[in-house]
């Protein structure tokens, strides 16, 4: 059986990414992130949350709209 150590893939993987992020905003690019929230699930603002502190970490962009939940999915898109 192989054992995979997930916190070392996943330091692997966060260090490579901050790299090609620093390789763009070398060239004057600056990827982010963008999240529309509807509504006021208790989950979903955690789940974006936890993005919203992943993206600062990677040096990303990040923006999120909060729309209240009487906004249809169909309305948004």
């Amino acid at each position: 059986m192989v054992r995979i150590d997930g916190a070392a893939v996943a330091a692997k993987v966060m260090e490579e990414t901050k790299q090609r992020i620093a390789a763009l905003a070398e060239r004057g690019i600056k990827p982010g992130l963008a999240v529309v929230l509807v509504g006021d699930d208790p989950a979903s603002r955690a789940y974006v949350r936890s993005k919203d502190r992943k993206a600062a970490e990677l040096g990303l962009h990040s923006v999120k709209k909060e729309l209240a939940r009487r906004h249809h999915v169909r309305r948004i898109c």
